[in-house]
């Protein structure tokens, strides 16, 4: 029996695939997010604060509709029962919301102050 080889080349392109924003959020207090970007470019996202742990990310007709796809680090880092999430809510916005989860019962409510260095990243597909 004999075996035969065959060679594959691989090809890469410095031409990502999507577009990305990649970030580092903090929130304190009233205030919007503040962000540490590590990549961009998508554009310039405003972070706002809506209401306590509602915060929205802005950008006009950046986030289109089954080609955004959105990652948060959703860690307990404060070791007390606090979540993050983060979606697209529109063609415009992006929505994060923090909430503390009372452990010793069966409530949960959104809470500011939980988003320490949480990073995020956003990507828009062609």
């Amino acid at each position: 029996m004999s075996f035969q080889y065959k060679t594959i080349t691989e090809t890469t392109s410095t031409t990502s695939a999507f577009k990305v924003y990649s970030c580092l959020l903090d929130q304190n207090g009233n205030n919007a997010p503040t962000t540490t970007v590590l990549e961009n470019t998508i554009g310039a996202i405003v972070w706002t604060r809506f209401n306590v742990g509602v915060y929205y990310g802005t950008l006009t007709g950046a986030f289109p509709e089954n080609k955004t796809f959105v990652f948060i680090q959703s860690l307990d880092i404060r070791n007390d029962g606090s979540y993050v999430s983060i979606k697209r809510v529109s063609d415009d916005v992006i929505v994060i919301q923090s909430l503390y989860f009372d452990l010793s019962g069966p409530t949960d409510d959104n809470a500011d102050d939980i988003l320490i260095k949480t990073s995020i990243e956003i990507r828009v597909y062609p």
